[in-house]
């Protein structure tokens, strides 16, 4: 099974507090049949793909002393925004193995440019 949004990345956004939460994460996902999770923190300003690039390593490194077979990849998990064709041309979004982007849309309705916005991407 692949977990394609969780917030398992440490000290980042609303998910994981500590690197130990991370760790206790990942073996509740592995107890539970998971064998691939995507980190997909919230994107902002302060995100880089970099940063999330580097995390996922030493998280993945963390995983593999500890003996817990969980594959972690980078991705984010982005707001919708007009901005996100620009924000993803210049390189400030973490794609999900270079093709796929997890849009996040708002919950009571659809802004009027979503379409557009979709279909740039």
């Amino acid at each position: 099974m692949i977990d394609l949004h969780c917030h398992i990345l440490p000290g980042i956004d609303d998910g994981a507090d500590t690197w130990e939460e991370s760790m206790e994460m990942a073996r509740i996902s592995v107890a539970g049949g998971v064998k691939t999770a995507i980190a997909t923190p919230h994107y902002s300003r302060d995100l880089s793909p970099e940063l999330v690039k580097k995390l996922v390593n030493e998280f993945n490194e963390r995983l593999s002393d500890a003996n817990i077979s969980l594959n972690v990849m980078p991705g984010m998990e982005i707001y919708l925004d007009p901005a996100i064709p620009n924000l993803l041309k210049t390189g400030h979004l973490q794609t999900i193995r270079d093709k796929y982007l997890l849009i996040e849309l708002p919950m009571n309705h659809l802004p009027l440019y979503t379409d557009e916005v979709l279909f740039k991407l």
